[in-house]
Formats: structure tokens, C-alpha cells, sequence
């Protein structure tokens, strides 16, 4: 923590200099003319000073002369504006009493309040050794919505009907708005207010502290005027099984902006079918269930920054997410031991009710025009209650389960971090973050009460140097993890380094290489370290593993980048190394299988991926992810494909966009998954400025499907689930949405600006 206190000593010193300086007291004062050398009457003319952000302001008189007296000797910035004229903003060191002379220039009489100048950019793409910027087309910034706009980036997977962003493989994407990490929806962005979308592929290792390798950051333009923005979307499927709703609403202007959204999603007594056999030590279990399920969401988010001065930014959040999912199970199966076998009926319930509350407070202070001091105060509640019943039941054989659990879980984090830049080419970021869990797990089965505590204090500190030179980029980044645990009555702590490091080189304009290497750490889940059983199966108990530590990943890679015109082509390569990865270890527990979890020491992935996107002017893009994987286990060796083409077209206002996600199977040493092609296609009507309707299919190929197979032969252990739902097959879904925005004039009249303004010292 002494480098924390180093920071806020060197701060105030810093501030404590620069007020030592204001005790001569000096005037300000200057005259505004136009280009004929006229004063120009009723000017506003603003000062603050860039130590303190003390400000004053004053009007021009007839003359357009203006004057400020007795100011503390520092440095201040000034802006004049006026209607009429384009403004000057500009810095000054009152050192001694000075006049300023300030030429306004008028704008050309061209009105444009109904004139929307746009330049489609979709083919200018960006990158350095850390990330590549994108560019939304014009079509993109006409969408209403900014999770419709995405889908045109490559790599990226939009849930429209869930309002979900994840990589084209399934992965978790940490969400920045203008550089600052955005923990709730995005629904309130409004896509033509986008200047860029950053694509960190490469990220530092502030971001590795959770284990996501990729960053998505949406740069938005700065705003003048004061707005006003209303979201809303319907996502209905005519059966009721699925549906999906959300609002938003955001005002603001150049000081603040405030959002409120509201997202509710639910599936409503949605039928489907489960299958299920296992073989264990001599026992053959089979059974077929129907099933019922229900789950409903409902979440509340608001948020929103203050920008007091030029020197201060202040930004906060708070959500609340609350899940209430419930699935009937009942049918009938058959249980053989040895010579005897029996038939039974069964009946099932899983209840799981999580709720979170969170909130963040982001504050940020500019030291200077290239360095600035920014923290972090951020703070979540989880509760959540579950409860499985197992009843399986006949004349001659009857078992009963039940394992009801519920888990408060506590965080608490504070980040400081100090960031500086040079030449806008170089960039160091030195911080700390120091978060607390406090974890606590009521469990009540059948077979009795357990209550499991769990207590983590993390230290983790890092520093990012980047430089973005052309044609040649790099960025080093180095993190230490320190971890202090009580888990029960076990105490542990452990170190762990986290390091990023990316190197690109540019040639030929359109081609670009780029080498990465980068090193995380994965934290288990408290359903990982909890001892006790919270399987309600006759022939299996799960259990947890207390002594768990903390698994450790190291990638590295190489990718060749091509970018010509409409064309986006990036192949890559990437050798994957996994250490003190927790394992499934199956042992016979009485006549069951159980099976907890350990560290073992490693296994390896060898990941080959290509993404593409080729743009059609005014008409739309076609993309495509294509991964392959190659995991070499300790006792074999496994592969599996995951393919991601996707496309959106436009004529006119209507537009056609869809994917398919295709990836058949995935694999674990000693079990695998099998997953449904999810082929969907929209049609999209924009009727006017405000309303929007549609018409889509879901699994167009084949009805949704899922299963999960356990072969574990040192045991003679054989478990297969398969899960379907019937009405997930070709599921016809409708969506309405209704956008209305608000702009206030710039000013009075709007002109295109055409020259530059003047300034000159006068007197000093």
C-alpha cells in the first residue's frame, strides 16, 4: 500500500506548488473583434485555473472589451464563444498583468439544420500491437440500436434477444465506454454517437486480472448539445417460450449525462424432454423424463458522469439483477443390480433464485494535459437460494434426495491508477487493485447441515508501457497477483505473475504482423472449493476441493493482418499452456461415484483461428470466425471445430442479417458436450426515424439439442445426458422497437465553419 500513499503525497504536493504561486494577485484583460476590427458585444469569456478549477466568467461590453482583476498568479484556459462566431479556447500563464487581443471569425451563411453530413469510414481500420479500431458504416449508424451496429465487427457475437456480447467462440468481452469499464448495459448508446470501436484482443494485464483476453472499447463523440434518448425494444415469440424486453432512457450535455435501463427476459412453462443413463460398479440406471421449465430475469441499471471542470470527471453506477428459474422434471426408469432390476417413477425440482446488487464510483483527476490520477470505489451483494429434490420411487425400491443451499457472497475493490502520455505515441499506466471476498454457503441436505466460509484478500498490482510508433508497436505489461485465502479453517497465500506483451510491425501499407505472449490466472469458484455434496443423484456426489489454488494460464501466438479496401482477412496461430488445471477425480465412495476436483499439473492447446469480413458498399458485409482446437490431455489427445459466418444487408430500409453457430462438439479429458447448430435469420423494416419491426427464425437447421457424456474407464464410470426442446425448432419470433431523440440547437443557427480563429498579445 506504500506506493498508494507515495501517489497521494506526490498529488498534493503537486497542488500544493502551484498554490504557493497564486499569492500575487494579477489582471486579465483583452478585447474581441471581428474581422473588420469591430467589438463584438455580449461575447462570453471564461477562465479557470488548471490547478484548482476555480473559474470565472464575464461579457464582452459594446466595445467587445472585457477585463478580470485581481486573479492569483497560475495557469489558466479561457474560451470566448458567441453565436454568431466561431469560439477560441487557448491557455495562459498570468505571470503579470496581460491584455489579450481575440479576432472571431464569422461561418459562411451555409444553414444546415436539416443536413447530415456522413462518411462511411466501415473500411479505414486501425491497428497497433495492442488492438485494432473499427469504423461503423453508415447503415450501422442509422441502426436504433448499438447491439444491432455491433454486429457488423469482426469476431464479435451479438445476442440481439438477450442483449449479450460475446467473441465469436463463446467467450466473456469486457465492456469500456470511452476507456472506462461500463459494468452495465449498453442499451442506452445511441450508435450514431459512435466515433470508433476498439477491438483489444491483446489487452493489458488490468484487464487479464479476470481472465478475459478480450476488450471492447466503444469511443463515443464528444458531446456539445444537450440530448435526450428513448430505447425501447420487444423481442416476442408468438408461443410465449421465449421473450425478451428492455428500455432506455439517457439525457445529458457536456457536463453530465444520466441513463436509466430496465431489462426483463422469461421463458414460460417451455416443455422439453431429458434422457439419461449411467453404469457404475455393477449398477445400469436409465430413465426419460418430460420437463417444464420456467426462468424469468429482471434487471434495473442506472448510471451516469459529472464533469465539474476541465480537471475532474466523475462517472457511477449501480444495478440490480434478480433470476428466478424453476424446471419440473417427471417420468419413469429403470434400475439394474446384478440379477435384479426394477422400474420406478420419478419426479424432480430445481429451484435457483440469485439476486445481485452493485454499484461503482469512478473519479478521475487531471494532473495535466498528458497525465491523470483515476480511482475506483466498487461494491456487490449476491444472495442466492437453491434448492434439488430428487424422489425416485416403486414397490420394490424407493430413494430420496434433497440439497437445499443458500450463498451470501460479498466484494469489495478500490483501484488506483496513474496514467501518463508523451507525444501521443507513448503511454505508462502504473496501479494497484485491492479487492475482499467474503463468501458464506448454508448447505442442508438429506444427509444433513454443513455451513462452508470462504475469505479472500487480493493484492494485485501492475504497470503497462505502450508505444505506438509507426510502423512498428509494441506494449509490455506486467502484473503481480498476491493472494491471501481462508477457506474454513485453511489458510493460504500465493503469488502468481500475470504478464501481456504484443509487438507489431506494419509494411505495405495494407499488412501488418504481430507476435503476443500473455499469462493469467483463473481464480476456482466457490462451487470448486466447497467439501460438501450438492449432488441429489443415487450414483454420483459431487464435492469440492477447499485446497484448490488458483490454475495459470500462458498463450502465445502470431497473426497476419490484411486490410485492403472492403477486405478484412487475420489469421492466427497460438500455442496454449494450462498449469495447476483443476481435473476431475473420480473415486468409489461407498456404491457410488464421487468426484471432487484437484490441481494437476498441465495440459496444452494448439489454436488455429481465421477472421474475415469483406464490406459491400451500401449494401452490408459478410463475415466469418473459423477456429480449430487441439488439446493434448495427460492420457489423450482430442480436436473439435467452431465455425461463425455471419452477414447483414441492406436495401433501402429494410435489412437482412444472420449467422449460424456451428460447433458440434467440445471436449474434456473424460467427458463431452454436444451442442445444436443455431442457425438464425431477421428481416428488419425501419418505418420512420422512430419505429422499427421485424420477423425472424431461430434453429433453422435443427431444433435445440445439448448433451453431456462422462467416460471415465479407471473407474468403470459411463454417465450421458441429452436435454431437447421441441418447440425450439424453427422458432418464429417477431420484435418491435421505438426510438425518439432529442438534439437542442447547437446554436441559434448552424453554420459550416470554414476558418480558423485569431489570438494576439497585445499588452504584457
Amino acid at each position: 500500500m506504500n506506493y498508494k500513499i507515495l501517489l497521494i503525497i506526490l498529488a498534493i504536493s503537486y497542488l500544493g506548488s502551484h498554490a504557493a504561486k497564486g499569492q500575487n494577485l494579477r489582471q486579465l484583460s483583452g478585447i474581441v473583434t471581428d474581422t473588420l476590427g469591430k467589438g463584438v458585444e455580449h461575447a462570453t469569456v471564461w477562465i479557470q485555473a488548471m490547478s484548482d478549477s476555480s473559474s470565472h466568467k464575464t461579457f464582452t461590453n459594446k466595445n467587445g472589451q472585457y477585463i478580470f482583476g485581481k486573479l492569483p498568479e497560475k495557469e489558466y484556459t479561457y474560451h470566448i464563444y458567441h453565436d454568431n462566431y466561431q469560439s477560441v479556447n487557448g491557455t495562459i500563464y498570468l505571470n503579470g498583468n496581460k491584455e489579450l487581443g481575440h479576432t472571431l471569425y464569422p461561418v459562411k451563411n451555409v444553414n444546415l439544420d436539416n443536413v447530415v453530413i456522413t462518411a462511411d469510414r466501415s473500411n479505414v481500420i486501425k491497428s497497433n500491437a495492442q488492438s485494432t479500431l473499427f469504423h461503423l458504416s453508415g447503415n450501422a449508424r442509422k441502426e436504433k440500436s448499438i447491439y444491432e451496429a455491433l454486429q457488423e465487427i469482426p469476431n464479435l457475437k451479438v445476442d440481439l434477444s438477450m442483449r449479450k456480447i460475446k467473441t465469436a467462440d463463446e467467450q466473456n468481452v469486457v465492456i469500456l465506454v470511452n476507456n472506462m469499464q461500463r459494468d452495465t448495459s449498453i442499451e442506452s448508446i445511441d450508435p450514431a454517437e459512435v466515433e470508433s470501436i476498439e477491438i483489444m484482443e491483446n489487452p493489458p494485464v488490468k484487464y487479464l486480472k479476470d481472465g478475459h483476453a478480450t476488450v471492447l472499447n466503444i469511443k463515443l463523440k464528444k458531446r456539445s448539445q444537450t440530448y435526450r434518448l428513448l430505447n425501447l425494444y420487444n423481442d416476442v415469440h408468438p408461443g410465449m417460450v421465449t421473450n425478451s424486453h428492455s428500455g432506455s432512457f439517457e439525457t445529458g450535455n457536456d457536463k453530465f449525462s444520466f441513463y436509466t435501463i430496465l431489462f426483463w427476459s422469461g421463458a414460460n412453462r417451455e416443455k422439453g424432454n431429458e434422457y439419461g443413463e449411467q453404469h457404475y460398479s455393477g449398477t445400469d440406471k436409465d430413465y426419460s423424463l418430460n420437463t417444464r421449465h420456467n426462468s424469468h430475469n429482471a434487471a434495473f441499471y442506472i448510471g451516469g458522469d459529472f464533469v465539474p471542470n476541465l480537471n475532474n470527471y466523475l462517472s457511477y453506477s449501480l444495478y440490480a439483477d434478480y433470476n428466478n428459474t424453476k424446471t419440473r422434471k417427471w417420468g419413469e426408469g429403470s434400475i439394474s443390480q446384478k440379477e435384479t432390476s426394477y422400474e420406478y417413477d420419478a419426479r424432480r425440482l430445481t429451484h435457483n433464485r440469485p439476486i445481485t446488487y452493485a454499484g461503482k464510483v469512478l473519479h478521475q483527476y487531471r494532473l495535466s494535459e498528458k497525465s491523470l490520477l483515476e480511482s475506483t470505489l466498487s461494491y456487490s451483494y449476491s444472495l442466492n437460494k437453491d434448492s434439488n429434490c430428487n424422489h425416485e420411487f416403486s414397490d420394490n425400491y424407493n430413494y430420496s434426495n434433497e440439497n437445499r443451499y443458500k450463498m451470501v457472497y460479498q466484494t469489495g475493490s478500490y483501484i488506483a491508477e496513474y496514467q501518463k502520455k508523451w507525444d501521443n505515441k507513448n503511454e505508462l499506466t502504473i496501479g494497484s487493485d485491492t479487492y475482499y471476498i467474503n463468501g458464506k454457503l448454508d448447505n442442508t441436505s438429506t444427509a444433513g447441515s454443513n455451513t462452508f466460509d470462504y475469505r479472500s484478500w487480493n493484492e494485485y498490482l501492475y504497470a503497462t508501457y505502450s508505444s505506438a510508433k509507426t510502423p512498428f508497436s509494441y506494449m509490455l505489461s506486467l502484473g503481480l497477483d498476491c493472494h491471501y485465502n481462508k477457506i474454513e479453517d485453511i489458510k493460504n497465500q500465493y503469488y502468481k505473475i500475470r504478464v501481456s506483451g504484443n509487438a507489431s510491425y506494419s509494411f505495405r501499407k495494407h499488412h501488418l504482423l504481430k507476435g503476443y505472449v500473455r499469462g493469467y490466472t483463473s481464480n476456482p469458484s466457490i462451487s470448486l472449493l466447497n467439501p460438501y455434496n450438492t449432488s441429489t443423484d443415487s450414483l454420483q456426489v459431487i464435492k469440492g476441493n477447499p485446497y484448490l489454488e488458483p490454475s495459470y494460464t500462458i498463450e502465445s501466438g502470431a497473426a497476419y493482418r490484411f486490410t485492403l479496401g472492403a477486405w478484412y482477412i487475420e489469421p492466427d496461430i497460438c500455442y496454449a499452456r494450462y498449469m495447476d488445471i483443476y481435473e476431475r477425480i473420480g473415486r468409489k465412495e461407498g456404491e457410488v461415484y464421487a468426484y471432487t476436483y484437484e490441481n494437476k499439473k498441465r495440459e496444452s492447446q494448439l489454436i488455429a483461428t481465421l477472421s474475415a469480413r469483406y464490406n459491400i458498399k451500401n449494401v452490408g458485409h459478410i463475415g466469418l470466425m473459423g477456429r480449430y482446437r487441439r488439446c493434448f490431455f495427460e492420457n489423450t489427445t482430442k480436436s473439435w471445430i467452431s465455425i461463425y459466418p455471419n452477414w447483414r444487408f441492406y436495401y433501402k430500409n429494410i435489412s437482412l442479417n444472420g449467422s449460424i453457430s456451428f460447433q458440434p462438439y467440445s471436449h474434456e479429458e473424460y467427458s463431452k458436450r454436444k451442442n445444436s447448430t443455431d442457425c438464425r435469420m431477421a428481416l428488419n423494416w425501419n418505418i420512420n426515424t422512430n419505429w422499427n419491426v421485424g420477423i425472424g427464425m431461430r434453429y433453422m437447421i435443427e431444433p435445440y439439442e445439448y448433451a453431456y457424456s462422462i467416460d471415465d474407464t479407471r473407474l468403470d464410470y459411463h454417465s450421458y445426458i441429452n436435454y431437447d426442446y421441441p418447440k425450439r425448432d424453427k422458432m418464429l419470433y417477431f420484435t418491435v422497437q421505438y426510438v425518439w431523440k432529442y438534439k437542442a440547437p447547437k446554436r441559434k443557427s448552424q453554420y459550416l465553419q470554414q476558418e480558423k480563429p485569431n489570438i494576439q498579445l497585445l499588452k504584457e
